[in-house]
């Protein structure tokens, strides 16, 4: 399992834009969520978990 996590006032459109893509090459999204840092100015992130097919993975 591999994840991206997205920040700024536009991370869940890019997060969808992500999620598309991994889609469109036969991946697997496994979860996807919103966070918040812990640490810093604090703020929230979006996350996904994801998982490529076997052939995108050895690319």
């Amino acid at each position: 399992m591999m994840t991206e996590s997205f920040r700024g006032h536009d991370r869940s459109e890019k997060a969808d834009e992500f999620v598309a893509k991994i889609e469109a090459m036969g991946g697997t999204v496994i979860d996807r969520y919103v966070d918040e840092l812990a640490e810093g100015r604090g703020g929230y992130f979006t996350v996904v978990d994801y998982e490529l097919p076997e052939e995108a993975d050895e690319e």
